[in-house]
């Protein structure tokens, strides 16, 4: 009975799904899914829509502008980068164009 609780266990976590990357993959497509153009506007449709909590703590530096843009930006695409998604759509509509 211990054996096959084991691989029981073992099997579930070898086929759990990536929540981050899921969450990624919607991040990236919110915007265009939604007309979506500001953080504000999609920040709070992601965090009710996705469960990963390393999303989560980045968005959560929207609030009060702990955070620029820029700063948001460069933290989801790395995030996104990690996971292997190459394009990020809601960054590109959302974010504006950097400062010099």
């Amino acid at each position: 009975m211990r054996w096959f609780l084991l691989c029981v266990l073992a099997l579930t976590a070898c086929s759990s799904k990536d929540r981050l990357k899921e969450d990624m993959e919607f991040f990236c497509n919110a915007a265009v899914a939604n007309d979506f153009k500001t953080f504000v506007e999609v920040g709070p449709y992601v965090v009710e829509h996705t469960k990963s909590p390393e999303l989560h703590q980045v968005l959560a530096g929207m609030a009060g502008g702990r955070k620029t843009a820029w700063e948001l930006s460069d933290e989801l695409q790395a995030m996104a980068k990690a996971k292997g998604i190459d394009d990020c759509k809601t960054l590109r509509i959302i974010v504006p164009p950097r400062r010099e």
